[in-house]
């Protein structure tokens, strides 16, 4: 199993955008959450609170040691996401893990 600084390949970020298809994605949290905590995942979870905020927690978590990220959200949640990976410059992409709950 990889590691990487301080976390192991099973600690995750869930990024959660609260106002994702009209407000789904605040609505649908807690069931989310619930079944997360049960399959056994070791997260973090924080949520957006406007344009562009998940490109900045993204990339701040990078810096903490995070590598695995859980997009609760649309496409536009997860393109941020990805744009803050790909705008550090100090992990190789290849190192992240990515999922998407819709």
């Amino acid at each position: 199993m990889a590691k990487t600084t301080n976390r192991t390949i099973s600690d995750w970020l869930v990024i959660v955008n609260p106002n994702a298809g009209r407000r789904k994605g605040e609505k649908d949290w807690f069931a989310i959450n619930d079944h997360l905590n049960e399959a056994g995942l070791v997260f973090e979870s924080v949520f957006t609170t406007h344009k562009e905020h998940a490109i900045a927690l993204t990339t701040r978590f990078i810096k903490k040691g995070y590598r695995n990220f859980i997009v609760v959200g649309g496409d536009g949640t997860l393109n941020e996401v990805v744009n803050g990976i790909f705008f550090q410059r100090n992990i190789p992409t290849t190192e992240f893990l990515l999922e998407m709950i819709e």
